[in-house]
């Protein structure tokens, strides 16, 4: 199951706003910043942080509720390379400030669309294959990552892995490692053996539950 099911849709009044900055000869994906854009963002904010119970696409950790300082709305093709996507309602998505400062405007795309096929720029990609990275209008998050003890990452597919790396997921695996006097080493080291030589995705799940078992609560 995808984590969005409902890409928004705006009010009328919002939508109008929305037509109008879009026609002005001044228009640039730095637009998306303006004031008057203001009632827009929020309802935006609102929409997918409901869609997504509360978390962030990318880390899965819990958003804020009250303050935007934490609920970024993300574009996945990213807002400076991708301006005629900037009101797409399948391209955003809320993520927490940390995703957000990391993914910012890295390509998203396997293939880069082409701003002057005209025909082109204005389709929004349609499937989960078109994307590197783990897409939340597409993709069900845990067919991609496993989180194992709501702190570390651990990548099923290529996706996955795109998705961990560019978001720098696992930063506290890299900064602090993991604590020896907590870990069955040997049992740890033959489930990640078994992972990384997974065929299917029943082989995948069942060494993935042998590496949690594997590990104590940090």
């Amino acid at each position: 199951m995808t984590e969005i099911r409902n890409p928004v849709t705006l009010p009328p009044d919002l939508q109008k706003v929305v037509d109008a900055k879009i026609s002005s000869p001044a228009f640039t994906h730095s637009s998306w910043s303006d004031e008057d854009l203001t009632p827009v963002r929020s309802f935006i904010r609102q929409h997918y942080r409901t869609e997504q119970r509360g978390r962030c696409a990318y880390c899965q950790r819990i958003l804020g509720k009250a303050s935007p300082l934490n609920c970024h709305v993300d574009h996945l093709l990213p807002k400076a390379l991708y301006q005629h996507f900037l009101f797409e309602p399948k391209n955003l998505c809320t993520v927490c400030a940390e995703c957000n400062t990391l993914k910012r405007s890295q390509e998203t795309a396997h293939e880069v669309v082409n701003t002057l096929n005209k025909k082109q720029a204005k389709q929004y990609p349609r499937t989960s294959g078109a994307f590197k990275i783990v897409h939340p209008h597409f993709d069900s998050y845990k067919e991609h990552i496993e989180i194992l003890r709501n702190k570390f990452y651990v990548p099923k597919t290529k996706k996955g892995y795109f998705t961990v790396t560019i978001c720098d997921l696992n930063a506290h695996l890299r900064e602090f490692g993991w604590k020896p006097e907590f870990v069955d080493e040997d049992s740890a080291r033959k489930a990640a053996q078994r992972l990384v030589n997974a065929k299917s995705s029943h082989d995948t799940a069942e060494a993935i539950r042998e590496l949690q078992d594997a590990l104590l609560e940090l």
